[in-house]
């Protein structure tokens, strides 16, 4: 930096030249002789020349120091609002890998601004001990340019920092709906485990009535009390009706002879929703008689060839044809290979209700629905 002081002094001591500067404007004043020869004459002019360049140097050396200081407030406004950043992205953990690129972003244009720093105190050096204007004006123009560039370079982060914060409040945003459907998911398991825990215990304790019943040596097939015309059966359960039905199921068939078990063992199945509403609507007091065809129609027996000691209930078990003879090809499902049964639920009865079941390939049984003889639905 330029000592004006300094500069100020070595000027008045110059033979026959006085230099007072301000802050404003800078004089020039000089006590010539009477006689003054055109050399002389010629090196004054060279020398007021000289130091009006030298004024002029001093005030572009202000106004340089003028743009470094606004430059170093910018710099700061940046750093403090950098910092800030930096702590929102803390408390919400977000993508470190992006908060390393937008720190070793700030890192890079801090180099480029001490850079640009050190070039500015060069060029003021510089002014010091340069006389030409038109260097001293190319430079000036090189450092706006560059000043410029990180100016640019500093609007490109803080964009990308605004945006950053727009991401940092959707991301909240979606972590508090996310915490909140975990909130549901888990009291939903933990009333699931509750309700298997009751079927568990429940199913124990019918197990030991069945052994019980089979240590008994009686082995006709007795009525189940728990089966019922009531639909809402064990009501000291707290399980959904489909729940229920698994339950009597399973017991309806601990209550078939022992040999028609070990020939039809319980097979896997599964219950299309919308089932045993329609069982409800179309079988409002046959729930026992319900449990019972679908037990046979899952472990095989309403398949089986009928014979004199035939003990089922469902009297019959057809394949379900596309068409109004047996000729028709089989109703069949395209995406699994399932073929389509139908089972007569009650003979001689108005509107004849039939029940539609899905066999598939490995034997397995989907309890499709349940609809009147004129209802074509197998309840794909």
């Amino acid at each position: 930096m330029l000592d004006k002081k300094a500069f100020s002094k070595w000027l008045q001591a110059r033979p026959r030249l006085n230099i007072a500067t301000s802050n404003a404007s800078t004089t020039f004043s000089q006590d010539l002789p009477s006689v003054t020869s055109e050399p002389d004459i010629s090196l004054e002019i060279a020398k007021q020349t000289i130091v009006g360049q030298a004024a002029q140097l001093i005030q572009q050396a202000q106004e340089l120091e003028q743009q470094d200081q606004l430059l170093e407030q910018q710099a700061q406004e940046l750093k403090q609002r950098i910092a800030e950043l930096e702590e929102e992205t803390e408390a919400h953990k977000l993508d470190m890998d992006y908060i390393d690129e937008l720190d070793a972003q700030k890192w890079q244009i801090e180099q480029e601004l001490a850079e640009v720093k050190q070039e500015l105190f060069d060029a003021k050096e510089l002014a010091t001990s340069q006389a030409s204007d038109e260097a001293l004006v190319m430079e000036n123009e090189h450092l706006n340019q560059q000043l410029d560039q990180a100016q640019g370079r500093l609007n490109s982060v803080k964009i990308e920092l605004v945006q950053m914060q727009s991401e940092l409040e959707r991301t909240a945003s979606q972590r508090d709906y996310f915490q909140g459907q975990v909130r549901v998911a888990d009291q939903e398991r933990l009333e699931a485990e509750k309700e298997r825990d009751n079927a568990q215990s429940e199913m124990r304790k019918l197990r030991q009535q069945v052994n019980r019943l089979k240590k008994s040596g009686n082995p006709v097939a007795e009525p189940n009390s728990k089966l019922t015309k009531d639909w809402f059966t064990h009501p000291d359960l707290k399980l959904s009706d489909y729940a229920r039905f698994k339950l009597d199921i399973e017991i309806c068939w601990n209550t078939i002879d022992s040999k028609l078990r070990e020939n039809y063992p319980l097979k896997d199945y599964t219950i299309k929703d919308g089932f045993l509403e329609d069982a409800k609507e179309t079988l409002p007091n046959e729930y026992a008689r319900l449990v019972r065809i679908c037990t046979e129609i899952i472990c095989g027996i309403s398949r089986a060839p009928r014979s004199s000691n035939w003990s089922g209930i469902v009297e019959v078990d057809r394949i379900n044809r596309d068409g109004p003879n047996n000729n028709c090809p089989a109703v069949t499902r395209q995406q699994d290979d399932a073929i389509s049964h139908k089972v007569y639920v009650k003979q001689n009865s108005p509107g004849a209700p039939r029940l539609y079941y899905w066999l598939l390939p490995d034997q397995s049984v989907e309890l499709a629905t349940i609809g009147f003889h004129n209802d074509f639905d197998p309840g794909r």
